[in-house]
């Protein structure tokens, strides 16, 4: 819009007395034309913000915000099996979380004896593999499993022993399909009410 502004009034503005100089005034205003488009050009800032990018010193553009969104990462288990670990959280906060429980799962299958390693690669080994979701703030305080043998639910804000311990009680749940929260059947509690 401003560039049709200025085509047209530097258009009013030349004057055309004679057919000799018509090449010169020609000249002139594609001159003219071209310098403004070039202004025109670098003056053009849509995508920044007020005080950032060039002639402002800074070079840099508008960062984009880092917010939550549906995360998912597959993971490496013992027995050449996969599992996944999903989770809503940022980039920033999502970053090693999928490592942390890889890592956690194996130590976990490390130090178990072979009876219950046995029983962590037929966890494992279930049709679509495992399900970890990572939650950052819980309505649970440990973990909580859903009962179909492969789903668990984990608080990734515990400390590393902490956390080591209860993925463990969460993995031996999912084992024997329990429905559990914080290592309480959800079954058993209903019956008391």
């Amino acid at each position: 819009m401003l560039k049709s502004r200025i085509l047209i009034a530097l258009y009013k503005t030349v004057s055309l007395p004679d057919k000799g100089k018509i090449m010169g005034n020609k000249l002139l205003v594609l001159l003219a034309i071209g310098a403004i488009s070039v202004a025109a050009f670098l003056a053009c800032d849509n995508n920044r913000t007020p005080g950032t990018g060039p002639g402002n010193g800074s070079g840099t553009e508008t960062p984009t915000p880092d917010l939550p969104r549906d995360q998912t990462a597959q993971i490496n288990l013992p027995g050449d099996h996969t599992g996944t670990v999903q989770g809503h959280m940022t980039n920033a906060e999502w970053e090693g979380v999928a490592e942390r429980i890889e890592s956690v799962i194996q130590t976990i299958f490390d130090l178990s004896s072979t009876a219950l390693q046995n029983a962590l690669l037929t966890t494992f080994g279930r049709q679509d593999g495992i399900v970890v979701i990572a939650e950052k703030d819980p309505n649970f305080n440990q973990w909580k499993t859903t009962g179909d043998g492969r789903t668990m639910y984990v608080n990734i804000s515990l400390d590393q022993e902490e956390f080591v311990s209860e993925l463990a009680l969460a993995i031996v749940a999912a084992f024997q399909n329990r429905e559990s929260v914080d290592n309480v059947d959800v079954a058993a509690t209903a019956a008391q009410r």
